[in-house]
C-alpha cells in the first residue's frame, strides 16, 4: 500500500562527515541516523571512498538505525543509507565519508632491552603518508627525546631511522602517526592513523661494540633492504636492489656508491649479483641492454672483475642464459638457483644439476672441491643434504630416513678450520641435538655448548661462529668451542656474516649492522730482513708485537689476502717484484689494525737453458729466458756471445715459450759463453751458458787434367775440411757420403768439343747442415791440330815439327797465352803475352820427341787446344 507522505531521507549521524581513527572491530563498523518516521527498515552500502557511484558496496539491512555490520577495508570510506516504508524504499541519504583506522604498522627495534643508540623500522602496508615518529619518556609525549617525520615513497612498506644518546636503564614511549600532507589527494589530510607503543634501555655498558650502517648514517645509501653481503679483505660490498652496487671501508665506515649513476651505466643494478674472488677480488653480474637497449628483447648480462669504483670490468664476458639464476661463483665458475647448478657453454649456460622433481634448494656452500646444498621437497619428507663435485658431476645425498645422526629439519650449515661440515637441525623427537658433523666419511653428534641456533657462518680462515637460542656467541677453531660473550636480546638482525677481523656482520630490515667483539689490538712494528733484495731471493718480514699474524700482499700481478701464520711473526717470502705487504696481529679469532711495508725488488735476469750446446753458423740459438721483476713493454731481449775479447749481441724473436736467434755465416768458430740482455731494465744475466761454434764444411774441386780431349778423362779430386763424414751431391746429381778427404772420382768427357763446370752442393757434415764450396772447377775439351779450326781463327806449323813452331791467329783476335803441356797434363812450358800479339814462334827443339797439348788463349775469351807431334 502506498503512503501518502513522502519517504525522508535519513540523516547520517555516527561516523561523522570526515571523522577519523574510526576504530576496526575485526571488520565490524557501528552505523547510526536519525529515526525515519514510519521506517520499517533501512539499507546501507558502504564501500571504498574511489567507489563514488558504489559499484562494488557492501550492503546490509537493518530494522533499527543504530546498527553494525561487517566492512573488511581499511582507509577512506563513503556509506549512505535509505529508509524502507513496507515495501517502498526511500531516496537515499547524502554520501558520508570517514577514515577507517589502517591496521597498526609494525616498529621494530633490534634489541631489547634497546641499546642507547639504535636504529628503528616502521613497517606499514602502502607508503605513500609522512610518518611522525616520537619518543619520549612520558605517555602523555610532553617529554620529548626524539621526534622526527619522514616520507620515502622509493619503497612499498618502510622507512628507517636513528635514535640516539638515550638514558640507561629507562621506560621510554612511542608514538607513531600516519600524516597524510597532501601527498595522496584521495585521503583526508591531518593524522589518519596512531599506533602506540613502549620500550626499556638496557645499561650504559656494552661488551659488544655496535655499529650501524643505514640511510641515516649514510644518506647516500638509499632506503630499502640490501639482497646480500660479501666481505673481502679491505671492503664491505652490498647490494641494493635499485641502485646497485655499495663499497664499505670496514676501518672508517666510509661509504662509495658504484652505481649505473655514478659508472655512466658500466654497472647497472637489474639482476646484479656479487661473488668473491679469493684471494681479495670482487666479480659481479648484471643485466644489460644491446642493441635496441631493451632489456626484455636482448636479456644479455655481463660479468667481470672490478678494477675500481669507475665500474671497469676485467676479463669482462657477454653471454645470454637461457637458464635464470640468482648467485654465482668464480671458483669453480658456476651459477645457481633454486632448481639447478649451471656451467658456462660459449655464451649460454648449460645445466649441471637439478634435484628431483617437486624438489628445490634453499641454502649452498661451496668449498674446494663440493658444493653442499640443503634440498626441500614439497611433501613433509625429511630434508636432504647434498654434497655435488661439479669436476666429476656426481653427488651424494644424506637425510635422516639414511643417517640417524641427522634431524627432519635442516637448517643451516657451515665448516671448520678443518674441513668438518656443521649442520644446524631440528627433529619432531625431543631432545635432540642441534648439530651434526660430517668429516667426509663419518656421521657424528659431538657433545657442544649449544641447545639451539639463531645464526651460524665461517670467518676467511674457517673458525665457526653461531648465536645460539640465548644469544650467546661461540667460536669453534677446529679443537674447542669458546664462549666470547652474550649479545643483547635481538630480534631478526638478519643474515649474520665474518669478517677477517672478528667482525659480526647483520644484514636484515635495519640494513647493516656491525658487532665488534674484539678489542683494540695495535699494528705491529713491521720490518724486512733485506731490502732492495733480488728477485726470487728469499727474505723475511717480521710483525714484532704479534705472536700470530695475518698476512697479505699486493703488486702489479697478484693480490692474496688473509694468510694466517699462527704461533711465529715472522714470514718468509720471495718476491719477484716492488711488493706491499700488510699484517695485522691474529689472536684467538680477532686480528687488529693493520701496518704495511713497501719491499723493494731489484729485476733479476735468468738464463736457464739453451736449445743444444754445439751450434753452426746460420743456426737458430734458442735460449729460456726469464725476467723476475717488472719490464717495460718495449724491453728487447738479446742473447750475448762472448770470446776472448769478441763480444757480439744479436736480438732475440719469441719462439714458442723461448727466444731465439740466428747465428751468422760469417760467425768465427770456437767456444763462446752465452749470456742473456734486456733493455729495459737494462741487465745481463749473471748465468752463462756454455756453447760451440763449430766451422763450417768446405769443399773445393781440383783436376789433374784441366783439358781433355773429346772422349778422355780426368781424375778430379775435392778436398773437404770439417768432421768426417760427409755428404754432398756430385756435379752428376749423385748423393755421396764420405769420409775420406780428399774424395776422388773420374769424370769423362764426351766427344762434343764443350767446356764443363763441375761442383757439389748440399755440403754437409756430421755437425753441420750446410756448408761451403770454394770454387767451381772448370774443364775444357780439346780441338785437335788435325782437326782444323771451323773457323780458321787459329793457325800452328809446321806440324809434325822438328824444333820450331808458328801460331798465328786472325783478326782482331790477338794472341794473349800459350800453355805447353805433356800427355800427362804437365805443363812442360807457358808463356802470358803482356801485349798480345797477332803471331808468336816458339822453339821446342829441345824437348823430347813425342805428342803434346798445346792451349792457345786469344783475346776473345776463347781458346784452342792442338795436338802437337815433336820429332
Amino acid at each position: 500500500m502506498r503512503t501518502t507522505n513522502p519517504i525522508a531521507a535519513p540523516v547520517l549521524l555516527s561516523p561523522a562527515q570526515d571523522q577519523r581513527f574510526v576504530p576496526s572491530d575485526n571488520g565490524m563498523q557501528s552505523f547510526s541516523v536519525q529515526p525515519v518516521p514510519g521506517a520499517t527498515a533501512y539499507e546501507i552500502q558502504i564501500t571504498s571512498a574511489s567507489d563514488e557511484s558504489f559499484t562494488s558496496f557492501t550492503k546490509s539491512v537493518s530494522e533499527k538505525p543504530s546498527f553494525s555490520t561487517f566492512f573488511g577495508k581499511q582507509g577512506p570510506t563513503i556509506w549512505r543509507i535509505r529508509a524502507v516504508v513496507g515495501s517502498e524504499t526511500g531516496p537515499w541519504s547524502k554520501t558520508g565519508r570517514f577514515f577507517i583506522n589502517p591496521l597498526p604498522g609494525s616498529f621494530m627495534i633490534p634489541f631489547s632491552p634497546a641499546l642507547l643508540t639504535f636504529p628503528f623500522a616502521y613497517y606499514r602496508d602502502g607508503n605513500t603518508l609522512t610518518h611522525q615518529i616520537s619518543v619520549a619518556t612520558d605517555s602523555s609525549f610532553t617529554q620529548l627525546v626524539y621526534r622526527k617525520s619522514l616520507y620515502d615513497n622509493s619503497t612499498q612498506a618502510s622507512v628507517m631511522g636513528l635514535i640516539e644518546n638515550l638514558r640507561p636503564n629507562t621506560l621510554y614511549y612511542v608514538k607513531v602517526e600516519d600524516v597524510n600532507e597532501g601527498q595522496d589527494p584521495t585521503l583526508p589530510t591531518g593524522v589518519l592513523s596512531r599506533m602506540k607503543q613502549t620500550f626499556r634501555t638496557g645499561t650504559d655498558q656494552m661488551a659488544f661494540k655496535w655499529s650501524f650502517i643505514n640511510t641515516v648514517t649514510h644518506p647516500t645509501l638509499p632506503l630499502g633492504l640490501l639482497n646480500s653481503i660479501k666481505v673481502t679483505d679491505d671492503a664491505l660490498w652490498t647490494v641494493h636492489n635499485r641502485d646497485g652496487l655499495f663499497q664499505l671501508n670496514p676501518e672508517n665506515l666510509a661509504l662509495q656508491s658504484i652505481t649505473r649513476t655514478s659508472t655512466n651505466g658500466k654497472i647497472g643494478s637489474y639482476r646484479l649479483a656479487l661473488s668473491e674472488d679469493n684471494p681479495g677480488g670482487l666479480w659481479l653480474i648484471n643485466g644489460v641492454s644491446t642493441g635496441n637497449g631493451n632489456y626484455s628483447v636482448t636479456p644479455y648480462q655481463q660479468m667481470g672483475k672490478l678494477v675500481d669504483s669507475s665500474g671497469e670490468l676485467a676479463e669482462r664476458v657477454l653471454f645470454k642464459p637461457t637458464f635464470s639464476f640468482s648467485d654465482f661463483s668464480t671458483s669453480p665458475r658456476l651459477f645457481y638457483s633454486s632448481y639447478g647448478i649451471y656451467a658456462p657453454a660459449a655464451d649460454n649456460l648449460t645445466k649441471m644439476y637439478e634435484p628431483p622433481a617437486n624438489s628445490w634448494i634453499t641454502k649452498r656452500l661451496i668449498r674446494p672441491g663440493f658444493i653442499w646444498m640443503i634440498q626441500l621437497n614439497s611433501s613433509n619428507t625429511p630434508y636432504t643434504l647434498v654434497e655435488f663435485n661439479p669436476l666429476t658431476k656426481t653427488s651424494r645425498a644424506f637425510s635422516s630416513d639414511m643417517i640417524s645422526q641427522l634431524g627432519k629439519y635442516i637448517l643451516d650449515i657451515a665448516t671448520d678450520a678443518l674441513g668438518n661440515l656443521w649442520v644446524s637441525q631440528s627433529s619432531n623427537t625431543n631432545p635432540f641435538p642441534v648439530l651434526a658433523k660430517f668429516d667426509g666419511q663419518n656421521w657424528t653428534t659431538p657433545t657442544t655448548p649449544i641447545t639451539s641456533i639463531r645464526n651460524m657462518a665461517n670467518d676467511p680462515f674457517g673458525n665457526l661462529y653461531i648465536i645460539d637460542g640465548f644469544q650467546k656467541l661461540y667460536r669453534y677453531d677446529g679443537q674447542a668451542w669458546k664462549n666470547l660473550g652474550t649479545l643483547p636480546a635481538f630480534s631478526n638482525l638478519g643474515k649474520m656474516t665474518v669478517d677477517g677481523r672478528g667482525n659480526l656482520w647483520f644484514n636484515g630490515p635495519y640494513q647493516i649492522i656491525r658487532s665488534s667483539p674484539c678489542g683494540s689490538m695495535e699494528a705491529p712494528n713491521l720490518s724486512v730482513s733485506k731490502q732492495n733484495s733480488e728477485a726470487g731471493e728469499s727474505v723475511t718480514l717480521k710483525a714484532e708485537g704479534c705472536s700470530s699474524v695475518v698476512w697479505s700482499w699486493n703488486n702489479a700481478s697478484e693480490t692474496v689476502s688473509n694468510q694466517l701464520e699462527k704461533g711465529t711473526n715472522q714470514f718468509v717470502v720471495k718476491p719477484t717484484i716492488n711488493t706491499t705487504y700488510h699484517a695485522r696481529c691474529y689472536d684467538d679469532g680477532c686480528s687488529g689494525t693493520e701496518a704495511n711495508l713497501l719491499v723493494n725488488v731489484r729485476p733479476k735476469l735468468l738464463l736457464t737453458k739453451t736449445n743444444k750446446t754445439g751450434y753452426c753458423p746460420g743456426d737458430l740459438l734458442t735460449a729460456s729466458i726469464t725476467l723476475q721483476g717488472s719490464a717495460a713493454p718495449t724491453n728487447q731481449f738479446s742473447l750475448v756471445l762472448k770470446s776472448g775479447s769478441q763480444t757480439v749481441r744479436y736480438p732475440t724473436v719469441i719462439s714458442g715459450p723461448d727466444f731465439s736467434s740466428s747465428l751468422p755465416l760469417a760467425l768465427k768458430a770456437g767456444p763462446y759463453t752465452v749470456y742473456a740482455e734486456s733493455s729495459e731494465p737494462a741487465l745481463l744475466s749473471r748465468d752463462s751458458i756454455q756453447i760451440t761454434v763449430m766451422p763450417l764444411p768446405t769443399a773445393e774441386l781440383s783436376s789433374n787434367r784441366p783439358d781433355l780431349a773429346p772422349g778422355d778423362s780426368a781424375r778430379i779430386s775435392v778436398a773437404l775440411t770439417g768432421t768426417a763424414p760427409w755428404l754432398f751431391t756430385r756435379w752428376d746429381g749423385q748423393v755421396i757420403q764420405t769420409a775420406d778427404s780428399p774424395y776422388q772420382a773420374i769424370f769423362h768427357a764426351t766427344q762434343q768439343p764443350i767446356s764443363y763446370n763441375l761442383t757439389v752442393s748440399g755440403l754437409s757434415d756430421v755437425s753441420c747442415a750446410n756448408g761451403t764450396v770454394k770454387n767451381p772447377l772448370t774443364i775444357g775439351v780439346l780441338v785437335l791440330a788435325t782437326e782444323p779450326s771451323v773457323d780458321q781463327e787459329v793457325a800452328v806449323y809446321p806440324n809434325p815439327t822438328s824444333g820450331r813452331l808458328f801460331i798465328k791467329v786472325t783478326a782482331p783476335r790477338l794472341i794473349k797465352r800459350l800453355q805447353l803441356s805433356d800427355q800427362q797434363g804437365r805443363e812442360v812450358k807457358q808463356k802470358t803475352l803482356l801485349t798480345p800479339v797477332r803471331q808468336q814462334e816458339w822453339d821446342i827443339s829441345t824437348f823430347a820427341s813425342g805428342t803434346y797439348l798445346l792451349r792457345v788463349e786469344t783475346t776473345n775469351k776463347k781458346a784452342v787446344v792442338w795436338k802437337i807431334i815433336k820429332i
